[in-house]
């Protein structure tokens, strides 16, 4: 949800407004911007009351969202955003922080090519981007539309697990996939039952003939796209979900006992913020030094080898 409609209202919204002043200063009818407020407010963007002579009054949620829209435009204020946003064009710009091609973009999103190619032509008309051969970057002026996607995707999908799941809190997202963390089974069992979610983390290891116990309810991992969880995005998932030496020694058992790609290994890390960590990982596979706190000695790896009957 997130369309010219929708942000007109936005616009419009400097202050408590009501249905009627929409309506007027939108040029929509009112039936549309009852609609229009209706579908924000169910998406937690507006809130409404009753004031004098029981008219309804909406105004702006004090959300990410709302404040890095408000920054956006107040510093691009000859740019008519409503007219070249919207929910997938947002998607589309939460890739533009550095230079991509559009295959990568398509390959991260569950869209064509060529509609990726369209959301972009009109940034692109607008001279809204930078193009380097191939690849497509947000001008270097326009970074703040940038944070307005990534606050919309992150509103996006905090919205849609709790609808599912009240104790859910992403952990981790890109428009099309998340982490989640959850605090009873009976959310986590919600969110893979309706929202396409996968149990990740610890325990999955089982997969791998690893079994773990732990207190805590595993992550979920949310996904659009059809693919598979692969390992080096399980052993992510495991640090994201929480760093500690003991989640750490686990990971690295996984991968002493699965065949990995490194370079797959450090991209994904890449993208999950925890590359530092990763590397420190694949210097203990190396026999090289390092100094995290989170890297076990060799004698405590070996005794886990050995209560695991890993021999490798």
């Amino acid at each position: 949800m997130m369309g010219e409609a929708h942000l007109r209202v936005l616009d419009a919204l400097t202050e408590d407004q009501s249905i009627t002043t929409l309506h007027e200063q939108t040029g929509y009818s009112m039936g549309r911007v009852h609609e229009v407020v209706e579908e924000l407010e169910q998406n937690g963007l507006v809130v409404t009351k009753r004031r004098n002579r029981n008219r309804r009054v909406a105004s702006a949620t004090e959300t990410a969202v709302f404040r890095a829209y408000r920054r956006l435009q107040s510093q691009h204020s000859h740019i008519d955003f409503p007219e070249l946003l919207s929910r997938r064009t947002l998607h589309v710009c939460w890739f533009l922080d550095q230079p991509r091609k559009v295959s990568e973009i398509a390959d991260r999103l569950p869209i064509t090519r060529q509609r990726v190619y369209q959301l972009l032509a009109p940034l692109q008309e607008r001279a809204m981007l930078t193009k380097d051969g191939t690849q497509y970057k947000i001008a270097d002026d326009l970074t703040n539309l940038v944070e307005f996607a990534r606050a919309f995707v992150d509103h996006e999908h905090a919205h849609r697990v709790r609808e599912y799941a009240p104790s859910a809190v992403v952990l981790w997202s890109t428009p099309a996939e998340a982490l989640v963390s959850v605090e009873s089974k009976q959310d986590r069992e919600q969110l893979v039952d309706t929202d396409n979610g996968a149990v990740s983390g610890l325990a999955r290891y089982e997969e791998y003939g690893l079994t773990f116990f732990g207190a805590n309810q595993p992550p979920v991992f949310y996904s659009e796209l059809d693919t598979e969880i692969t390992v080096e995005q399980l052993v992510c998932h495991t640090l994201v979900a929480k760093t500690d030496s003991r989640r750490t020694s686990y990971a690295l058992l996984l991968l002493t006992t699965t065949a990995f790609d490194e370079d797959r290994l450090r991209a994904t890390a890449t993208e999950y913020g925890v590359t530092g960590l990763i590397e420190d990982m694949l210097s203990f596979l190396h026999g090289e030094p390092t100094s995290s706190e989170y890297i076990p000695n060799t004698r405590d790896i070996e005794a886990l080898k050995q209560q695991y009957e890993v021999t490798s």
